[in-house]
């Protein structure tokens, strides 16, 4: 479907305190001049509430009076909507209703009398091009943005689902800037590519007094914000090496691509070798293994030596801990145990034995046999078990909330990630490594924001 979605304001109404061949429209924001001529001339009180009551009085005893009224900010984006669309399936209105108790210098100034008679002129006006129209009150103070944030938020995933829409419209000019704040917001978040955003320039007040029904419309690009949406969306994903999510991000945000295709291939890179498949990994890798950063990515890769293999399982379930992903983790962990194990025996302990090399040897196995209760723990009977599943063992890692003597107690396996480091030196050291450990998915994640950004 396709909706409309415009605040209501104090200035999204005009009304003629003249005559048809002297006109002198005037808009209703209080305690401006115009204001004071419109309420003195209708004889109420003062505050678009009580103005726009009265008018409507007045249309339901007199149609004619509708030639008296002008509405240029919301008909120039209804027109500019129509410019692109046959018809519009929902409009809504959105006005202002603050409770009473509320103080009169902030509720005279509500809309939803001026929605009331903004919604009679467009049903006259687009009788066969608008399905349905809408008023919605908005009851809170209007100039608390989270709550108008909020608001929105719950609003148009209720009357707009987004896999219902087609395409989205919405004017940010009339009613509080709070408000159409919050509407642009929600609408870019929730839409995208769907949404127009418009911006009403009125007409002069010299035009406006003469009648001026049409404004200037200036459509809003999205593009700027949906970028910054989408990098700070894929930025908290990476930091926490959820590679597959962030890929999921771009294909939402591909009408707006603003990454070069290296982007992608990187984070299929990084999804492969999350998962240990240092085969794909490299593969996707292969048309730029001769430039940096790649080709170190690449080498890392291409053919990995045990010890590389067993530091990328101790960052992945370093990763894994610090998002408290503990069934994942012992995976890792596992892998660790594995591999370590394997290259373990493979170092000739005879030849160090006497050589201060020797106590790191038995230090390795030590720790390394430590980690048989953990990998058990792992095994693939495990998720058969009744009772036990993924969730399960990320709440029986769960550090407890207990305070006692002003301490907070945790469990044990704040020990697990510093013993698997100790396990990665160790080995490093029995094998001559000279370089220093690094993690190369913060070098993935460095690059991959940079060319975002």
């Amino acid at each position: 479907m396709t909706i409309f979605v415009a605040n209501v304001g104090e200035r999204d109404l005009y009304y003629n305190i003249g005559s048809e061949t002297e006109p002198n429209f005037c808009h209703f924001e209080y305690d401006k001049e115009p204001e004071k001529k419109v309420s003195e001339y209708l004889n109420c009180k003062h505050g678009a509430r009580y103005i726009s009551e009265e008018i409507c009085g007045r249309l339901q005893s007199n149609s004619d009076e509708q030639k008296r009224l002008r509405y240029p900010i919301v008909k120039t984006s209804v027109e500019g909507t129509l410019g692109k669309v046959k018809k519009i399936d929902k409009l809504v209105l959105v006005t202002t209703n603050q409770k009473e108790g509320t103080s009169e210098s902030f509720r005279c100034r509500d809309s939803l009398n001026t929605g009331r008679v903004i919604k009679y002129l467009i049903e006259h006006d687009y009788q066969n091009r608008i399905n349905e129209i809408n008023l919605i009150q908005y009851e809170n103070h209007p100039t608390d943005r989270k709550r108008t944030y909020e608001f929105y938020g719950q609003l148009l995933t209720s009357i707009a689902p987004e896999d219902k829409v087609k395409e989205f419209h919405a004017s940010v000019s009339g009613g509080i800037p709070a408000l159409n704040d919050s509407l642009q917001e929600q609408a870019i978040r929730l839409y995208k590519s769907k949404c127009n955003i418009y911006s009403v320039i009125p007409p002069s007040d010299e035009n406006g007094r003469k009648g001026a029904d049409i404004g200037m419309l200036q459509p809003v690009h999205p593009a700027p914000f949906l970028k910054d949406l989408s990098v700070s969306i894929i930025s908290e994903l990476i930091d926490r090496y959820d590679y597959s999510g962030a890929i999921d991000v771009l294909r939402t945000f591909k009408a707006v691509k603003f990454w070069d295709e290296e982007v992608e291939v990187i984070l299929r890179h990084a999804e492969f070798r999350l998962n240990l498949n240092f085969e794909e990994s490299a593969g996707v890798l292969v048309q730029y293994k001769f430039k940096q950063p790649f080709k170190e990515w690449w080498q890392s890769v291409s053919d990995p030596k045990p010890l590389d293999r067993i530091i990328e399982a101790y960052f992945i379930a370093e990763s894994r801990y610090r998002n408290h992903e503990y069934a994942d983790m012992l995976w890792r962990i596992r892998s660790i145990r594995e591999i370590g194990k394997n290259l373990h025996a493979g170092i000739n302990y005879p030849d160090i034995k006497n050589t201060p090399l020797g106590s790191k040897w038995k230090d390795a196995s030590k720790l390394l046999g430590d980690l048989r209760g953990l990998c058990n723990l792992a095994n693939d009977a495990l998720h058969e078990l009744e009772g036990i599943s993924v969730s399960y063992i990320n709440n029986a890692f769960s550090a407890p909330k207990i305070i006692h003597d002003k301490h907070s107690y945790q469990k044990n396996h704040q020990y697990i990630i510093p013993t698997l480091y100790e396990i990665i030196l160790l080995l490093s050291n029995l094998t001559s490594r000279q370089e220093p450990i690094s993690n190369p998915y913060q070098a993935i994640n460095d690059y991959l924001l940079s060319k975002l950004k």
